[in-house]
């Protein structure tokens, strides 16, 4: 049986500590053996669509955040 969970976590406009919530909540799920986490899709600053103010467009911030997310599901 697979296990999933969602993430309703507030959202800030700072990427890192956002980036740092996520990777926080993905290790907590992995502990409870869930399997996928689902998190609100513009819950990184800079992902468009959201419904408050972003910053600039920033594509190697994201591409930074990506590569921070992959590492923290590999762990």
């Amino acid at each position: 049986m697979l296990k999933v969970a969602a993430a309703q976590i507030r959202v800030i406009n700072d990427t890192e500590k956002n980036l740092d919530k996520i990777i926080y909540y993905i290790k907590k799920a992995a502990s409870k053996k869930v399997d996928i986490v689902c998190f609100p899709e513009a819950y990184l600053p800079g992902l468009r669509g959201a419904t408050f103010d972003l910053p600039d467009p920033d594509q190697a911030m994201m591409e930074a955040a990506l590569r921070d997310l992959r590492r923290g599901c590999r762990e």
